[in-house]
C-alpha cells in the first residue's frame, strides 16, 4: 500500500505538493535507492583496501582510513626497514675470532710499488702482494682488492702517482673501502698527504704498521707485550707530526712568553717510555741468560728450529716433542720462543727450541726489539733451518732466513 502510495506521487509534478511533502519524497528516494558496490583490492600484505573512499580493512575486520599518499609510504618504510635489518647482519658477519678477541673486519685495499732500482729481486712484486694479503688476513682484515705500479723512484710526496691516486680513489668509492696497505714504509708526510687525498674516513697504514698490529694481538707473553710495545712506540715517534697539528705552542706564562709545543712535550714523553722499556728488556735478557747459564752445566745439545714465518716450525716441534704449541696456518703465529725435551729411541736426549719467524721487509725495530729472543739463536748446539718446499719464491725466502 505504502509503494503504490509512493509510485503515485512520484508521477505527480513537484511544484504541486508542499515542502512537507517534498521531504518526505526525497527520504523515500533515498531509502529505496540502491548503494553503489563497493569495489573490494587485496594487497600482497593480505590487507584489503577500497578504491572508493580509501578504506582499507585489516584481517581483524576494523576499517581504517588510509590516504593515497600513506598507502604509497609504507611499501617503502617496509623496504627501508628491511633493508637496515639486511645491513646490521650483514656488519655482525664482519667479525671475526681472533686469539680470543672479535676482530672487525674492515674493507682493504693493498697497494704496491715495484721500483727498477729493486727489479734484482728475486721476490717479485705479485708475490709480495700475495704476502701481505696473508699478513692482511692474519690480522683480521677483508681484502677486496689490490693495485702495484711500476716507477724508476717512489713520489717523494705520496709515494705512488698522481693517475695512481686517482684510480685507488675510484676504487674506494666502489668498493666501499675503509683501510689501504702499502707494502712498504711510508713516511709522515705521506701518510699525511695520502689520507688527505683518499679522503678522512679511509684510514692510511703501511706494511711495518700491519706487522706490528700483528704481533700485538698475539702477544701472550710479557716479554713479547714489552718487544711489541717498545718497537710500536719507535714507529710512532717520528709519525706525531700529523697527529698535533691543530695545537699552538703552550703559553709560559705573562714574563715567560710561548713555551714548547705539544708535540715536543708528547715526544719527550715517548722518549721517556721507550727508555723504561728498553730497561725492562735488559732485565729480561739478563734473565734469560741465567737459564742459558744453568743450561750449560748440564751437557744437553740445544736444537734451534729457523726459518721463513709459517714454514711449519711450531707443527715438527709438535711432532718430535708431543708438545701442544700453537700451530695454525698464518704467519707470525709464534712470538716467543718454546723449549721442549726430545728424547730419542737410543735413549740420547737433546733441547728443541721453535723461534719467531722471519719475513721480507721486516721492520728494523722488530729485529731491535726481539734481540733477546733471537740470542736463543746463538747458544744454540745446532741450527735446523726448515724450508717450506711448496712456497714458489722458495729461493728468496731461503735466502732471506740465510
Amino acid at each position: 500500500r505504502c509503494q503504490s502510495h509512493a509510485s503515485y506521487r512520484w508521477s505527480q509534478p513537484r511544484h504541486r505538493r508542499g515542502g512537507v511533502v517534498r521531504a518526505l519524497d526525497e527520504r523515500l528516494l533515498e531509502a529505496l535507492t540502491p548503494a553503489p558496490a563497493e569495489t573490494e583490492v587485496e594487497d600482497e600484505s593480505g590487507v584489503g583496501e577500497i578504491e572508493d573512499g580509501g578504506e582499507r580493512e585489516g584481517r581483524d575486520g576494523v576499517a581504517n582510513i588510509v590516504g593515497p599518499s600513506e598507502a604509497h609510504e609504507q611499501p617503502k618504510s617496509r623496504r627501508r626497514q628491511q633493508q637496515e635489518e639486511e645491513d646490521a647482519a650483514a656488519e655482525r658477519t664482519r667479525f671475526k675470532l681472533i686469539n680470543g678477541k672479535e676482530i672487525f673486519q674492515e674493507k682493504t685495499y693493498l697497494v704496491g710499488v715495484e721500483c727498477k732500482k729493486a727489479a734484482s729481486d728475486n721476490f717479485s712484486i705479485e708475490e709480495s702482494l700475495k704476502e701481505l694479503e696473508q699478513l692482511a688476513d692474519t690480522a683480521g682484515l677483508m681484502v677486496l682488492g689490490s693495485t702495484y705500479q711500476k716507477l724508476s723512484s717512489p713520489n717523494p710526496r705520496t709515494y705512488i702517482g698522481s693517475g695512481k691516486v686517482a684510480e685507488i680513489r675510484s676504487a674506494v668509492q666502489a668498493l666501499d673501502i675503509e683501510t689501504i696497505i702499502f707494502d712498504d714504509e711510508l713516511s709522515a708526510g705521506q701518510l699525511r698527504n695520502l689520507e688527505k687525498s683518499f679522503g678522512g674516513g679511509v684510514r692510511v697504514c703501511d706494511r711495518t704498521a700491519l706487522i706490528l698490529d700483528i704481533f700485538n694481538q698475539r702477544a701472550a707473553t710479557h716479554e713479547a707485550a714489552l718487544q711489541v710495545t717498545l718497537a710500536q712506540m719507535e714507529y710512532q715517534l717520528p709519525r706525531l707530526t700529523k697527529l698535533w697539528t691543530h695545537l699552538e705552542r703552550q703559553s709560559g706564562g705573562q714574563v715567560k712568553g710561548m713555551g714548547e709545543k705539544q708535540i715536543e712535550v708528547d715526544k719527550r714523553i715517548l722518549r721517556t717510555q721507550i727508555s723504561t722499556l728498553r730497561k725492562e728488556l735488559e732485565s729480561v735478557r739478563k734473565h734469560r741468560k741465567l737459564y742459558r747459564n744453568r743450561r750449560r752445566s748440564v751437557p744437553i745439545p740445544v736444537v734451534s728450529l729457523v726459518g721463513y714465518t709459517n714454514a711449519g716450525k711450531s707443527t715438527l716441534l709438535n711432532r718430535l716433542t708431543g708438545a701442544d704449541v700453537l700451530a695454525e696456518d698464518k704467519l707470525f703465529a709464534t712470538l716467543d720462543p718454546t723449549t721442549r725435551r726430545v728424547l730419542m729411541k737410543s735413549g740420547t736426549e737433546f733441547l728443541l727450541t721453535d723461534t719467531v719467524g722471519f719475513i721480507q721487509k721486516l721492520p728494523t725495530m722488530l729485529v731491535a726489539a726481539f734481540r733477546a729472543t733471537l740470542e736463543e739463536i746463538s747458544e744454540s748446539s745446532i741450527i735446523v733451518h726448515l724450508v717450506d718446499i711448496s712456497q714458489p719464491c722458495i729461493s728468496s725466502t731461503t735466502d732471506r732466513c740465510c
